[in-house]
């Protein structure tokens, strides 16, 4: 069983936003789709838990399904949509001064 999956993203420029979810007892990995394509398999971490790092996807909106798996098989899916923009350059105004 998933529990709440939360996309994180720290205060800084620079920082790496995941996808994560709480410990899941027995679980060994979590099955990632996105936008109904497959991307892969992840190992849990030792707690059960997913940390699944969104650095390298592409631009736009991304609906992610997860599902945890154990020695049992693999639970419901439980999905999240991801909307990866990019800031705008800044506008540089230059004038000549007489």
């Amino acid at each position: 069983i998933i529990a709440a999956l939360v996309v994180m993203f720290a205060a800084t420029a620079h920082a790496t936003p995941y996808l994560v979810c709480d410990p899941q007892d027995g679980v060994t990995e979590y099955e990632i789709v996105d936008n109904g394509n497959p991307v892969f398999t992840v190992d849990a971490q030792a707690d059960g838990s997913l940390r699944y790092d969104l650095a390298d996807i592409a631009k736009g909106e991304h609906s992610y399904s997860v599902k945890a798996c154990s020695m049992w098989g693999c639970s419901e899916a439980s999905g999240i949509v991801i909307i990866k923009t990019v800031p705008q350059a800044p506008v540089l105004k230059i004038e000549i001064e007489k």
